[in-house]
């Protein structure tokens, strides 16, 4: 049984990497899953502004655990050239920020095409990504999301059965915002996941904290820490709603509404005790 770190995507809590920092020491988190900082992309910093980034992290006794890159979210009727080159450059990011993975997807599919007839382009792409960072010593995980060649269960599955060097990340709440049976997609994929992403939503796609949607949290944390593959790390993705006072109020009195917050912290903080709670 693995012992169980929080991750987190600090730029939910703050733009600034200084509010970034300071929501995670607040919230006692050690581990940052880099997205963006000052507004600006984590594909877009040059490598000084990642090393720049990487000294102020350690300063504060935190470290980037992965990056939460784009590299995926592109058509692939694009060329793959582009994608290529960004793949390279998030690499060298990867490198000055200290991050040994990096977070990718499956791109998507032409428009009216059938996902499945799309899905061998997709993985020969992500092949040639994984040897790309493999040769690099960084590894690619391929996280599920609505929209793209891998977003149920049974195309997931499929891409890591023909790309083997992709490791998984499981995000309950995109696949319920596919339409998919959590518990059934987590039964089928989870030999495959090496870290989670902590989001929950209702079953009409609603993102909400860990455990208060139909994500199966509970199971899901049990089960992960027991997975030989898993490296026990579950990153915070809260999404959740914020509102200004005189909105919040009445929506949150409004029956049947998900809750919302006052400020990004206050979201962020609520999304932390959650799933502490769940572990």
């Amino acid at each position: 049984m693995r012992d169980l770190r929080l991750c987190a995507f600090a730029d939910e809590a703050a733009d600034s990497l200084h509010g970034q920092i300071q929501a995670l020491q607040d919230n006692g988190i050690s581990l940052l899953e880099l997205r963006s900082v000052d507004g600006k992309n984590v594909a877009a910093l040059t490598v000084a502004e990642a090393c720049d980034i990487r000294r102020q992290l350690s300063n504060a006794g935190i470290s980037v655990w992965s990056l939460g890159s784009p590299f995926g979210k592109t058509p692939l009727a694009a060329p793959f050239e582009e994608a290529r080159q960004q793949l390279l450059h998030l690499i060298d990011i990867a490198h000055a920020v200290g991050a040994p993975y990096l977070r990718v997807f499956g791109f998507y599919p032409e428009k009216d095409e059938n996902p499945d007839d799309a899905l061998p382009r997709a993985a020969e792409r992500l092949m040639e990504a994984c040897e790309l960072a493999k040769a690099a010593q960084v590894h690619l995980c391929h996280e599920n999301e609505k929209g793209i060649v891998g977003d149920t269960a049974v195309r997931c599955a499929r891409l890591f059965a023909q790309v083997p060097q992709l490791l998984g990340v499981f995000d309950p709440a995109n696949f319920i915002q596919t339409g998919e049976n959590v518990g059934a997609a987590w039964e089928m994929l989870k030999n495959h996941i090496h870290y989670l992403h902590v989001k929950d939503a209702l079953p009409d796609g609603t993102v909400v904290p860990a455990g208060r949607g139909v994500g199966e949290w509970p199971r899901i944390v049990r089960e992960f820490a027991a997975l030989p593959q898993s490296l026990g790390v579950m990153t915070l993705e809260p999404h959740l709603k914020v509102l200004p006072p005189e909105e919040l109020e009445k929506h949150n009195k409004t029956p049947g509404a998900a809750q919302a917050y006052a400020s990004r912290r206050e979201a962020f903080a609520a999304a932390v005790a959650a799933i502490r709670a769940i572990i």
